[in-house]
């Protein structure tokens, strides 16, 4: 028995919604089933950033507790009839959001909590076809007035002519602007598809090559509306470890000196360059070296190229003195940020009188893949 997975349907098109009509439009795009338990279950995947790599979604892989035990793949599959065992490619794992299983069981897997990382990467041993490129920050260009089509295998299309079967369909063009729902998730208004279409790929085509470019990927929707997860740094991250790409560790290092002076609302910023990583950062560990009379009056804290920060000192310590840390482990607040750019300790000395303060030197380590 094959399930329909993921989105409501309707027998009724909606005045002014764009729907999906039967067309092969993409030869990466393609049918995908999963079981879990005794269940099939069918969806949509695609060949993206690698020909080894699939992006799908996550809830064609999860239900109440239990993961997929297998899983198929047809590519530009286009028939009436589902494919064989044999016409199909069955991947070697795949990878997603611990955070996705979390949400579904408390919140439910219709919430916005759970579509926000209801996606997944699915690896082969070899080739599932020509990959497709993917945009490196998916949300801007599911913003943008850029032309954009929604590739996928509804199960449940009455408005479309066809009812069900196994054919390819892709909504026309459209330039609808996606808007924000929470986090990764994206919601198009005025652009529906069929039950069963989740994990299809939303393209967004590149105004410098006319390409289709990978910008999300279908996770949800009802008869006017289309949800979708963005491409960002951290869906890029979880490819690359499905490539089999691990963390590089490197520490950055500043040994100037730089001197604080006291009695100042203004705080000074000691930089660290950082470059050269793909993915987000896992890891994040501080060394700084500060040598002043009170540690008390110190007001400290770390800034990521992003903007994210994490305290290292409000005023604390009192009358002791010298502010020293060795690789203090900052991870937690910084796991998922863009680790490129200037990352910045800030400080500042806001008490008079208690002398100058000098910043002898300091340490940035940051893990992520390169």
């Amino acid at each position: 028995m094959v399930l329909a997975c993921g989105l409501l349907a309707s027998g009724t098109a909606g005045a002014g919604v764009t729907y999906p009509k039967r067309e092969l439009a993409s030869e990466s795009a393609g049918y995908l089933e999963s079981q879990i338990g005794r269940y099939l279950y069918r969806g949509s995947a695609v060949v993206a950033r690698d020909p080894k790599l699939l992006f799908s979604c996550a809830h064609l892989f999860y239900e109440k507790g239990r993961w997929a035990s297998s899983y198929r793949f047809a590519r530009a599959w286009d028939a009436a009839t589902y494919p064989e065992a044999s016409q199909m490619v069955a991947p070697r794992g795949f990878k997603y959001f611990t955070s996705y299983a979390t949400e579904s069981d408390n919140r439910g897997s219709e919430s916005n909590a759970a579509f926000a990382s209801d996606f997944t990467v699915l690896f082969g041993y070899a080739s599932f076809g020509t990959a497709v490129p993917v945009w490196e920050d998916g949300a801007a260009a599911l913003r943008s007035r850029d032309r954009k089509r929604i590739v996928g295998y509804p199960s449940e299309i009455d408005y479309t002519g066809e009812n069900g079967r196994v054919f390819q369909h892709a909504t026309p063009w459209f330039t609808n602007r996606a808007y924000g729902v929470k986090d990764r998730f994206r919601e198009f208004d005025g652009v529906s598809t069929g039950s069963g279409t989740s994990g299809g790929p939303v393209f967004v085509e590149d105004p410098a090559t006319g390409d289709p470019t990978l910008a999300g990927i279908l996770v949800s929707g009802t008869w006017r509306t289309a949800g979708v997860v963005s491409l960002d740094l951290n869906t890029h991250t979880l490819a690359g470890y499905a490539m089999g790409l691990k963390n590089t560790n490197i520490t950055y290092r500043n040994k100037d000196r730089m001197g604080v002076p006291s009695g100042n609302s203004s705080y000074r910023s000691y930089p660290f360059e950082v470059a050269g990583f793909t993915g987000a950062a896992d890891k994040v560990k501080l060394g700084l070296t500060v040598k002043t009379r009170r540690r008390g009056d110190l007001d400290v804290y770390l800034r990521s190229p992003g903007g994210r920060v994490r305290w290292i000192s409000k005023r604390s310590g009192g009358d002791e003195k010298n502010l020293v840390l060795r690789n203090a482990n900052y991870s937690g607040s910084f796991r998922g940020v863009q680790p490129n750019g200037t990352w910045q300790v800030k400080i500042r000395d806001a008490v008079t009188g208690g002398g100058r303060s000098k910043v002898k030197n300091g340490s940035l380590m940051i893990g992520a893949i390169r």
